[in-house]
């Protein structure tokens, strides 16, 4: 994974001359010897690989597990059909919609593995508003987003915004899930490190064709 990397970020200089170049043709012949650098020369590009400068090894991160910052988990159902928060693994050019959870994925933080889980335990529980149905568009809840800080104490602090679809509810029903769904977040907090919730409202999407 390092090394492809590198290999995009190579690939990446190595094409700049080209556009440089051409970008260069449309200016005026008095500017165009300011243009002329000498890390796009050719001996230049040559002791680097092609590229205008040399490109330094990636370096690992220190963390090989958990390390991911920020994630968006869909909600919707899973393969057995009922409401989940995870990822989705159909594609929605074949109508499928289906969502597993994220409690294997080793790139996601414990934390937020743990308030994904604590939202699929809300909206399964009876009474509450179904998930958004991407082919039938309508639904209430759609998408739970998750910024995790690190190197800010322990356990570190976690913030939530969860997408809801507002159209088709009246204002009082939208209302009253999303306090549910904080003051069930709040007594979740055993289990559960620092919560900054933030809910926000989704106006209704067409459904798919």
């Amino acid at each position: 994974q390092l090394q492809r990397k590198r290999a995009f970020v190579l690939r990446a200089l190595r094409s700049l001359p080209q556009h440089m170049g051409r970008a260069a043709k449309g200016i005026d012949k008095s500017q165009r010897a300011a243009w002329k650098l000498p890390w796009l020369q050719p001996h230049s590009l040559k002791q680097h690989d092609g590229a205008p400068c040399s490109v330094a090894e990636v370096m690992p991160s220190p963390l090989e597990f958990g390390y991911r910052n920020k994630c968006e988990f869909t909600i919707g159902y899973d393969h057995r059909g009922d409401p989940c928060v995870g990822f989705q693994v159909g594609k929605a050019k074949f109508m499928t919609h289906v969502v597993a959870e994220a409690s294997e994925v080793p790139t996601v933080p414990t934390e937020m593995r743990s308030a994904a889980e604590a939202v699929g335990r809300f909206i399964r529980r009876p009474g509450a508003l179904r998930p958004y149905d991407k082919a039938e568009g309508s639904g209430f809840w759609r998408m739970l987003l998750a910024r995790q800080a690190f190197g800010a104490g322990a356990p570190p602090p976690l913030l939530l915004v969860v997408i809801v679809q507002h159209e088709g509810f009246t204002s009082e029903s939208v209302q009253s899930e999303l306090d549910a769904l904080a003051e069930f977040l709040q007594s979740e907090g055993a289990a559960m490190p620092p919560v900054q919730l933030r809910l926000a409202a989704q106006v209704r999407a067409e459904p798919l064709r």
